[in-house]
């Protein structure tokens, strides 16, 4: 797995999610988000092992994005606008709040405390925060 960068789609792992969403079926990916923030809320210790912290970022960055449209200041919103992943039905990113409210609880400490550079981690914790405050307008 590599990482390149603090924001939600700078890893490897994020952009493979990307594309697998982009590969399935339109009817079949929120079911897919669901059951990737639903891992590390029914067992915190998957986190590492099971699941990457930079995968569930980047699945509760898609419900975000998909929430906020296009925002100016924020490059990675475009990011899920240039793949398919990113049209999922208003119902179904609504239905998906709550999960990727929690799941960013859990997987931002995590995610935020793997980075070498403290400016890395200011950063990310702030990509955190971005990603955490279109949750809340949206629920």
């Amino acid at each position: 797995m590599g990482t390149f960068g603090t924001g939600p789609f700078d890893s490897d792992g994020a952009l493979d999610l990307l594309d697998d969403l982009a590969a399935r079926p339109a009817d079949s990916r929120a079911d897919v988000l669901a059951a990737l923030l639903g891992r590390p809320i029914a067992d915190p210790d998957s986190i590492g092992r099971e699941v990457f912290a930079d995968e569930v970022v980047a699945a509760v960055a898609v419900v975000a994005s998909g929430l906020a449209g296009r925002r100016a200041g924020e490059p990675w919103w475009d990011e899920v606008a240039g793949k398919a992943a990113a049209v999922l039905p208003i119902p179904d990113l609504i239905r998906l709040v709550p999960a990727a409210t929690a799941v960013l609880a859990i997987v931002a400490e995590p995610w935020g405390r793997d980075w070498t550079s403290p400016d890395d981690a200011v950063a990310a914790e702030e990509t955190a925060r971005r990603l955490a405050e279109v949750l809340s307008a949206a629920g």
